[in-house]
């Protein structure tokens, strides 16, 4: 944005310049004023294509941001849903092995374990024991199931938001160009301007020099006349009353 403004300003001095020299002339053309009022126009155009630039930059920067802010997000979403599909193997793999640890002791079937009971009261506690500790495993599969599987939908989210501020990335990015294009082309006619109106003062220059020393000439010529007239009347002798 800072080079538009250099240049907008190096331009806008340019053309002041320009417009002094023109008004230096007694009688500047139409030619001259219609380029300079076109010059003005075109000067205008940068410094409004100018502010709409900055403000395009602000606006694809801000997207930018915005997006790289969506990436960390799904990066670290990433990294809890590793873990919470590795939480959710370790918990399973953790039932299984109580299961197999309260049903099986040095190879004993899970029918010996109940028989080996000394009473009906004991039966009951063994088998209140492995639902609990069944319940309890089983609580923390579903756990880890649940954390998985919120933590998926947060990602899906997530990479949805991601194509849409890509979208919109691409968008400003693409209007910040037009807008840079449209800019330089404004410029290119301005130099362009710039080139003709000097072209243009200048001539008006060599015209008004001209006519002044042809004004000059004539009234050198004229002063001649008069200077001329001026002798042969004094030249002529002076008639008197008493004369023959």
């Amino acid at each position: 944005m800072k080079r538009y403004l250099a240049i907008t300003g190096l331009l806008g001095l340019a053309l002041a310049g320009f417009v002094a020299m023109a008004t230096l002339a007694t009688s500047a053309p139409a030619e001259i004023e219609d380029k300079r009022a076109e010059a003005e126009q075109v000067l205008a155009q940068i410094q409004e294509l100018d502010g709409r630039l900055g403000l395009a930059i602000e606006n694809h920067n801000g997207a930018a941001l915005k997006l790289a802010d969506i990436d960390e997000r799904l990066d670290a979403t990433g990294e809890r849903l590793d873990i919470a599909r590795k939480s959710g193997r370790v918990a399973q793999q953790r039932l299984a092995e109580r299961i197999r640890a309260l049903y099986m002791s040095d190879g004993a079937t899970s029918l010996e374990v109940m028989l080996g009971a000394s009473s009906v009261e004991e039966l009951m506690d063994r088998l209140s024991t492995v639902r609990r500790v069944s319940d309890q495993d089983t609580d923390l599969v579903e756990m880890a199931r649940a954390a998985r599987q919120e933590t998926r939908q947060r990602e899906q989210k997530l990479d949805g938001a991601h194509d849409n501020q890509e979208l919109v990335v691409s968008q400003r990015d693409q209007r910040r160009s037009e807008i840079e294009a449209m800019l330089e082309q404004r410029e290119q006619l301005a130099a362009s301007i710039e080139g003709e109106l000097a072209d243009l003062v200048a001539a008006e220059a060599v015209r008004q020099e001209q006519l002044k020393q042809e004004a000059e000439r004539r009234l050198a010529v004229q002063r001649e006349e008069e200077a001329q007239r001026a002798e042969r009347q004094a030249a002529q002798p002076v008639q008197t009353d008493g004369s023959s």
